[in-house]
């Protein structure tokens, strides 16, 4: 499985007056128009100040926009947020992003069945390591992953909605960050729902250790002089035998 992804660096108008924060939790969101390309909805949100964001991902490309230390607008509703015990006042009035950062990522139009949206497998593949990074970064656990709908059901229900399964997101960028290859939600048919136990790949049997030489040196020496022992050996006891022959009457 592909283990990078190319970084690109996206400017908002707002970012230097963006107010600082500490980061204890991660929002992942889809864009919620399925198609548009990623470009242009930052450019969107840019000119209208419609909203903020820390990442957007497409495919193999990761925007880099809002520092992930300085507020970014991506989760208006505080209910669930201040329910849980996150900071939800601050510098932009009652909000639910407070301290959090925000990945969107592109969906795209149809997927599997009952789907009418989905998010591309090369966008899934490089949504696990950005979220092993950001949360070894910040030393977070991967239950502080979850996606819009978690902290807002009333309105943003479909965010991730069944583009994504948030558990399977979880135990994969936790294999990500151990060394273990991510199986779940990078599948090609991965959705909303648990991977399937088939999916997981069989363990390779470890390579046996390698073989260390036979230092044959001096053997060929070994078996001359011992050749050469027996032949003495065979010579002493014909000349014990012939003695003994000749003392017999």
């Amino acid at each position: 499985m592909r283990q990078t992804y190319t970084s690109q660096r996206y400017t908002f108008a707002r970012e230097s007056s963006a107010a600082s924060q500490s980061v204890k939790r991660i929002v992942v969101h889809r864009q919620g128009n399925p198609g548009a390309r990623a470009i242009n909805s930052l450019d969107w949100g840019n000119r209208t100040g419609a909203y903020t964001i820390h990442y957007y991902v497409e495919d193999g490309t990761v925007y880099r926009a809002i520092p992930e230390n300085k507020h970014a607008f991506h989760v208006r509703e505080a209910r669930k947020a201040q329910a849980e015990g996150y900071r939800v006042t601050g510098a932009y009035g009652t909000r639910g992003d407070y301290d959090s950062i925000g990945i969107e990522t592109v969906d795209l139009p149809g997927g599997g069945p009952g789907q009418s949206y989905h998010l591309s497998q090369e966008t899934r593949i490089s949504l696990v390591p950005l979220l092993a990074e950001i949360v070894q970064r910040h030393g977070l656990s991967v239950d502080r992953i979850e996606e819009h709908a978690h902290w807002d059901p009333w309105t943003r229900p479909e965010d991730l909605g069944n583009a994504l399964y948030i558990p399977d997101l979880r135990l994969d960028v936790q294999d990500q960050i151990e060394g273990r290859t991510p199986w779940r939600t990078v599948q090609a048919h991965a959705f909303g729902r648990a991977a399937p136990s088939s999916w997981k790949p069989s363990p390779q049997t470890p390579p046996a250790p390698p073989q260390r030489p036979v230092d044959l040196s001096g053997v060929s020496e070994a078996i001359t002089t011992a050749e050469t022992a027996l032949q003495d050996a065979k010579k002493r006891l014909q000349q014990v035998a012939q003695q003994l022959t000749e003392r017999t009457p």
